[in-house]
Formats: structure tokens, C-alpha cells, sequence
């Protein structure tokens, strides 16, 4: 099951590019993989697999077919009626999750902020929006050039943001394999893991 790729930390050659920027949750990366065949039927963290029985991340599968599963498998067939498989992004947190750390004893939720097609790749950001119209995605912070001025606003949290930012844009519209991602986070988030993990945060920075 393909792992969601890094996403790289905000530098020159994104600025002045078009892009959409949604809000960054403070949780950690789950993704689920869809089969013509099978359904929703293998799930993983970003580092391994797991099922219903994992102590802590099989609650998540529940969660998912409750809010999800019947919704995304009309998307799947509306959108993509060839399609023989998909995998599923989403952000699993609760109300004190903080730097992919959790407590288990809370209740959870799921918020799915990418999809990769089989053999046509991730979604470019519209498409995403567009079909996902009805599913439960990240807030849209902002939409237009990523400029030196937004980012000096989400780290100083001028906008309703508390981790920060993910941008996700295009270099070829034409070209789906050419999406772009990179994070800004506020320097509020910055002290939170300073204080948390002292020499150890940029483990949690960009």
C-alpha cells in the first residue's frame, strides 16, 4: 500500500506559485486501501499496517466505515467507474492529540485529506475539492499565490489556524504526477513542541 510522501517544509520555489491551502491537523496519517473487489479491506499508520484488533488504531476502522465507507464507494463509482483501486488519506485525532501523540482513553475522529487512483496518481488539489464536496475534508485556509505575506501571517496566526497550513498546488496542471505540498506551521505550534520535546522538536517542526 503506497505511503503517503513527505511533504516538504515551505522554500523559494513555491512563492508566487497558485496553490490551496488547508488547515493542518494535529494528529497522525492513517490511510485505507479501496479494492473494486474486496471494498476498504487493508489499513496502515505511515509506518505499518494494522487491523481491528490494534489497541490503539483499530478504532479508526469503525469510525471510517461509519462516516465514510458508503460515501466514498458512490464517489469511487461516480468518478471513477473503472477504477480497480484507490487508497485513502486521513488525519485520526482526538481532542488531545498533539504532535502524533494521543490519548487513547478520548474519543476520535477522521478527516481524509488525500486520494491516490490507481494508476492515475494522487488527486490535483481541485479535483480533490470538487468531488469531495459532500465528504468531511480539511477547512480551506486560503486560495491564490502563496506569497511571502501568508506565510508571515500563518506563523504569526493571523488566520483561524493551530498547527498550520498544508499548500498543495500544481507546476503542470496538464500533468497529474506534477502536484506540489509543503507545510507552514505557526511559531505558536513552535514553542508548544520547544517546551514538549526540548532538543528533540524538529522531529515535530517542518
Amino acid at each position: 500500500m503506497k505511503d503517503y510522501p513527505s511533504i516538504l517544509r515551505i522554500s523559494e520555489e513555491f512563492i508566487g506559485k497558485e496553490c490551496i491551502s488547508f488547515m493542518k491537523l494535529d494528529g497522525s496519517n492513517l490511510r485505507v486501501e479501496f479494492s473494486s473487489k474486496t471494498g476498504f479491506y487493508k489499513w496502515g499508520t505511515r509506518n505499518r499496517l494494522f487491523d481491528a484488533s490494534d489497541p490503539e488504531y483499530g478504532r479508526a476502522i469503525p469510525i471510517f466505515h461509519k462516516k465514510y465507507a458508503q460515501d466514498l464507494e458512490k464517489l469511487i463509482s461516480r468518478f471513477f467507474p473503472k477504477c480497480k483501486s484507490a487508497i485513502f488519506y486521513m488525519e485520526f485525532f482526538g481532542p488531545e492529540s498533539f504532535a502524533g501523540q494521543h490519548n487513547f482513553n478520548k474519543d476520535f475522529d477522521l478527516v481524509i485529506f488525500d486520494i491516490n487512483i490507481y494508476k492515475k496518481g494522487f488527486l490535483d488539489p481541485k479535483t480533490f475539492i470538487k468531488i469531495c464536496e459532500n465528504i468531511h475534508t480539511p477547512e480551506i485556509i486560503y486560495q491564490g499565490k502563496l506569497t511571502e505575506e501568508f506565510v508571515k501571517d500563518i506563523r504569526e496566526k493571523k488566520y483561524p489556524v493551530e498547527e498550520g497550513v498544508v499548500c498543495k498546488g500544481m507546476l503542470d496542471p496538464k500533468n497529474i504526477h506534477s502536484q506540489w505540498r509543503c507545510k507552514i506551521k505557526t511559531w505558536e505550534y513552535l514553542a508548544k513542541i520547544k517546551k514538549t520535546f526540548g532538543a528533540e522538536y524538529q522531529k515535530y517542526w517542518e
